[in-house]
């Protein structure tokens, strides 16, 4: 059994190292050519206080993130299927809650040099929804967000914080 951990941790190492040259090639030579000012690989956002009512928002929050970002202008993000790919396969979201550092890691596998990471929370009928922008090099945050609002407007919640991230950095 161990044998087998073993071929297939040397053989997902194998595959990271590959995807780290291409992806790191590819994402650079956009920052270079001024493209994109950032490439960013957006995680799910961690739950605070997980309810029925709110399984599974923070993959929402991530994969409406992603498609607003991506139609920004010095904005590229890195596919989330991809990155989802490295977490199940690294094991990092066994707890549920990714690990800053960890997560730096996955970003840089996939050429992000900017992560997106944050938390929501849901209390009677309001959320709150805090996301960070970090600096994949330095591990500094670069900018933080947040906003407050109706859960029933969560939609328009969720642009605003878009328009917040994107408006302050270009």
């Amino acid at each position: 059994m161990k044998i087998i951990h073993l071929i297939r941790l040397i053989f997902i190492l194998f595959v990271l190292n590959n995807l780290l040259f291409i992806t790191d090639f590819a994402s650079s030579q956009d920052v270079k050519d001024n493209k994109y000012k950032y490439i960013v690989a957006i995680f799910p956002l961690d739950d605070n206080v997980a309810t029925e009512e709110t399984r599974g928002l923070g993959i929402e929050f991530a994969d409406s993130l992603t498609s607003e970002l991506s139609k920004r202008s010095g904005f590229k993000v890195v596919e989330r299927q991809m990155l989802n790919k490295i977490i199940e396969e690294l094991n990092l979201s066994s707890s549920g809650v990714i690990d800053p550092n960890t997560a730096i890691k996955a970003g840089k596998l996939l050429g992000a040099n900017v992560l997106i990471m944050g938390s929501f929370l849901k209390f009677k009928e309001i959320v709150k929804i805090n996301i960070r922008m970090i600096d994949t090099e330095t591990g500094a945050i670069i900018k933080t967000a947040s906003i407050k609002g109706k859960f029933n407007d969560i939609l328009d919640l969720e642009e605003k914080l878009v328009n917040e991230i994107a408006l302050q950095q270009m």
